[in-house]
C-alpha cells in the first residue's frame, strides 16, 4: 500500500467527516442563537434538524458507497473529533443570564 492509497483511504474519509462535523455544529449554533428571534421556533429547530440530517447522511452513504467500511469509520471519527473540541469550546464560553423584568399590575 502507497502512500497515495493511505491517503485516500484513512485521511480524505477522516478530512470529510471533520468538514461534515464542522459545517453541521455550525449549523446547529447559529441555529440555536437565532431561535429566540424566530416567529416558529420549533418549526425552525425541526426544519434545520431534518436538514442537517439528511445532509449527514447523504454524505456518510456517499463515503459507504465510494470507499470501503472502514472509511466510514475513518469519516465518522473525523465527526466526531469535531464534535469533541466543539463541545469542550462551548464549556469555555460563559453563558449570558437573561434577565426578565416583570411588571407590576
Amino acid at each position: 500500500m502507497n502512500a497515495q492509497q493511505i491517503f485516500l483511504l484513512v485521511a480524505l474519509p477522516l478530512m470529510s467527516g471533520g468538514a461534515l462535523g464542522a459545517a453541521y455544529f455550525s449549523l446547529l449554533w447559529f441555529e440555536i442563537r437565532r431561535l429566540p428571534r424566530a416567529r416558529h421556533p420549533r418549526l425552525n429547530l425541526a426544519g434545520g434538524f431534518f436538514l442537517r440530517l439528511l445532509c449527514a447522511g447523504c454524505v456518510f452513504s456517499a463515503i459507504a458507497v465510494l470507499g470501503h467500511w472502514y472509511s466510514v469509520l475513518f469519516a465518522l471519527a473525523g465527526f466526531s473529533l469535531v464534535r469533541l473540541w466543539s463541545v469542550l469550546r462551548m464549556r469555555q464560553i460563559k453563558p449570558v443570564r437573561a434577565t426578565v423584568e416583570v411588571e407590576e399590575r
